[in-house]
């Protein structure tokens, strides 16, 4: 299941949020929803969202300044801006955030469903790649502590794994292939 939060000042806007989407159909679970940005920063540590529906302007700290936050902490959060304000200037600060989507309410329930499917999708791929890269570490990890055991120091020198682990950690977004790391220490096909 996918973890959705929402945050709204008005009270009516999150009930209509839960109530318009089938969230069980798209995998996801309501696990928070707050009235104030405050809140949120409180607890969002706990909620550990996959997806953040905000609006932008409310009391006290905005919609923008808590996205701000959540991208310095918690990056891997996608956030969906929801507001009734069409200002460009509002929409520019989103993108600069790394905001997800930025939709404009009355919400179509159609426009939003999109827009967390979408999200889904990235998000599935994104954890496809962490355990891949994960069981790579591991498979290296592994040839690296029988290489340190009992291979030939000739052996060692010609097949470093110390390099590959260092790129994995840097190319852990990218699509990396076995057959790539093979080639850096030369036992490709």
């Amino acid at each position: 299941m996918y973890r959705v939060c929402l945050l709204d000042d008005q009270p009516f806007v999150r009930e209509g949020l839960r109530d318009m989407i089938d969230w069980a159909s798209l995998e996801c679970e309501i696990v928070a929803d707050w009235g104030t940005a405050a809140q949120a920063v409180r607890e969002i540590g706990e909620a550990r969202p996959d997806i953040l529906i905000s609006d932008i302007v409310m009391p006290g700290l905005d919609g923008l300044e808590l996205a701000t936050q959540v991208s310095l902490h918690y990056p891997q959060v996608k956030i969906i801006f929801l507001t009734g304000f069409e200002e460009f200037s509002y929409a520019l600060q989103a993108v600069k955030l790394g905001a997800s989507d930025y939709l404009l309410k009355p919400t179509n329930p159609e426009e939003l469903i999109k827009t967390v499917s979408r999200l889904i999708s990235e998000i599935s791929e994104e954890r496809r790649k962490t355990e891949y890269m994960e069981r790579l570490e591991a498979q290296i990890a592994r040839l690296t502590l029988s290489e340190e055991q009992d291979v030939p120091a000739a052996v060692k020198e010609k097949y470093d794994f110390s390099g590959v682990l260092q790129y994995l950690r840097d190319h852990y977004h990218e699509d990396v292939s076995l057959n790539e790391l093979a080639a850096m220490v030369y036992l490709s096909e």
